[in-house]
């Protein structure tokens, strides 16, 4: 019998992983350009590859399987880890807000044990970026900070996301069963 596609195929997951890394590369030449008027010391390298990855997967969303996708997002993860830990004593925030992109995604598109693992790899990287850069005393606070907002916000995601995969389906059987007798209608009966 058809069924109503309810979850995220592969070819919507890629463009919107292509849709972060171009939003990624937007935020991280921005950034290079707010603080450095020249684009030099390899500051145009990060937005590069995060556009031709835009564009890879973008072009080959079609062929893009789940696992494909999730080596994107752990690279997505290492491209912001490396723009963090490169611009550690420019007053910004852009590599931190970026885990959270990444950590939505990980939640609306990956089943919830793919998506923990996304984020726990997250956090671990953000904790490496942080004990390499930033003072001891400030490691914890702003571990916890990120952390304390990337996962209840995925989780809320996912429950959302969840929530409205069970309403479709709720929906589907509702338009294929007859209300008064509770058997399928013609509609049913023709798929």
């Amino acid at each position: 019998m058809f069924r109503a596609a309810a979850e995220p195929n592969t070819r919507v997951a890629a463009r919107g992983a292509a849709a972060i890394f171009a939003g990624e590369a937007a935020i991280l030449l921005a950034v290079g350009l707010l603080y450095r008027s020249d684009l030099g010391d390899g500051r145009v390298v990060l937005p590069a590859v995060s556009v031709a990855t835009a564009l890879l997967l973008y072009a080959q969303a079609g062929r893009v399987g789940w696992r494909t996708l999730q080596w994107a997002l752990a690279a997505g993860t290492l491209l912001v880890s490396v723009h963090a830990w490169r611009v550690e004593n420019e007053p910004n925030l852009s590599g931190e807000m970026l885990y959270v992109w990444l950590g939505l995604y990980a939640a609306y598109f990956f089943s919830p044990r793919q998506a923990a693992a996304q984020l726990a790899g997250m956090a671990a990287a953000y904790l490496g970026v942080l004990l390499a850069t930033a003072p001891v005393e400030a490691v914890p606070a702003r571990w916890l900070t990120l952390v304390g907002i990337l996962f209840p916000a995925a989780g809320l995601l996912r429950a959302m996301r969840d929530g409205v995969t069970r309403l479709i389906d709720r929906l589907y059987d509702a338009a294929l069963t007859d209300t008064l007798t509770g058997l399928k209608n013609r509609l049913a009966l023709d798929q």
